[in-house]
C-alpha cells in the first residue's frame, strides 16, 4: 500500500507544540471573529439564493 507523504510545512504545526505568547491572544481572537463574521455573511447569501431559486 502506498504511504501518502506530505511536504513538511512549520506553518501547519500543531499549536500544542508550541507555547503561545500572551501578545498572539488578542490577535487570534480577532481572525477567529473575522472568520465567524465571514461564515455568517455567507450563511446569508446562500439564504438569499436558495429564496430566488425557483423550486
Amino acid at each position: 500500500m502506498d504511504t501518502f507523504d506530505l511536504f513538511f510545512d512549520p506553518r501547519y504545526q500543531l499549536e500544542a507544540e508550541e507555547p503561545l505568547s500572551a501578545s498572539a491572544l488578542p490577535e487570534r481572537q480577532l481572525i477567529h471573529e473575522e472568520i465567524l463574521l465571514t461564515l455568517q455573511r455567507l450563511d446569508g447569501l446562500s439564504d438569499q439564493l436558495r429564496q430566488r431559486t425557483p423550486g
